[in-house]
């Protein structure tokens, strides 16, 4: 985000790493990998720094990207040195819902949270499906970029669609979504049930 007079705006430029960081969790990858795919892309940090995955966690947990503005998350601990702490508990902290424009849908990033919560308590008892909610995440790969294709929803049912946002052949590429239910029936002919593919299927270039 970006300040405009007293106004927060979004900064589309550093918007879309915060949407694929997003994207990429729900796509079942944990922040270390994410860090690993953003580096292999050349995606740095404003301070020109690669991405490191103690922040990437505190940038899926801050809610300030579905709108949300936090105050007093630091306070002045003496007037006369200016000493600066972060609020801890010490003081109380003030929620602003709806203060400016998301970036990240809310129901998208309170179910973030939720799986967040489901990781670290399937790591805690050992188990580590990470795979995401979909039958096909992060399985779905482009033969030309090896980027993954994402998951989506309309009329028509479920798709899985490049996102073009980050391709360098976004202005070129004419592949189109692919429909769920072909993926399923590509599986079968293969002797692979729905069920079966998070452990069968490695990729589907």
């Amino acid at each position: 985000y970006d300040w405009d007079g007293d106004q927060i705006v979004i900064n589309e430029d550093e918007a879309k790493i915060i949407r694929r960081i997003f994207d990429e969790y729900i796509a079942g990858n944990s922040p270390t990998q994410i860090c690993k795919h953003l580096k292999a892309d050349g995606i740095m940090t404003i301070r020109g720094h690669y991405f490191q995955p103690v922040p990437v966690y505190k940038i899926l947990q801050n809610p300030l990207y579905k709108g949300v503005l936090l105050l007093q998350k630091t306070y002045i601990e003496d007037p006369i040195t200016k000493v600066q702490r972060f609020n801890h508990g010490e003081l109380p902290m003030v929620m602003v819902e709806e203060n400016h424009e998301p970036i990240i849908d809310p129901a998208t990033f309170d179910w973030v949270q939720e799986e967040i919560v489901r990781r670290r308590e399937a790591w805690n008892s050992g188990e580590y499906d990470f795979f995401g909610r979909h039958t096909f995440t992060w399985k779905v790969k482009c033969g030309e970029t090896g980027k993954t294709f994402c998951h989506s929803d309309d009329d028509g049912g479920a798709y899985w669609r490049c996102d073009k946002r980050d391709c360098p052949h976004k202005d070129t590429c004419q592949i189109k979504g692919i429909p769920e239910l072909a993926l399923l029936q590509l599986c079968r002919r293969v002797g692979v049930e729905e069920d079966e593919v998070i452990d069968k299927v490695d990729s589907i270039t």
